[in-house]
């Protein structure tokens, strides 16, 4: 399996975008803002968006639909399903069909650093 991900990430890695962002805090509390849809709608997507979130069910297979509203007032509705979770290292999802997006995915011990990965489908 891993000959074939190494290969996976070898054939995309020119059509790949990867974020990283480090947040000095400890992950248990990063991984609350990232799975808690208390904190999600406080701090998710762009200056000047809002969001709304109507579901967010944190397993595997779970749902996560949310809707990001832009400053122009158009809405941009956004459905996820996740495919991995481990608490508090790491969480995998399918976004917009079969796209997969993996978050967070380092999660030091004085600090977080994410990796987001997002590979065309």
């Amino acid at each position: 399996m891993d000959a074939r991900r190494n290969s996976d990430a070898a054939s995309t890695a020119d059509r790949e975008i990867v974020i990283t962002r480090t947040f000095d805090a400890p992950r248990e509390l990063v991984w609350e803002a990232m799975t808690n849809p208390k904190h999600v709608v406080n701090w998710w997507g762009q200056n000047g968006f809002s969001t709304t979130i109507e579901k967010m069910d944190l397993r595997v297979g779970g749902v996560w639909k949310h809707v990001m509203h832009g400053p122009d007032g158009t809405d941009y509705p956004n459905k996820s399903v996740f495919t991995e979770i481990v608490k508090p290292e790491r969480i995998k999802y399918s976004h917009g069909g079969s796209k997969r997006v993996g978050l967070p995915r380092n999660l030091k011990r004085r600090g977080h650093s994410m990796r987001w990965a997002g590979k065309p489908g």
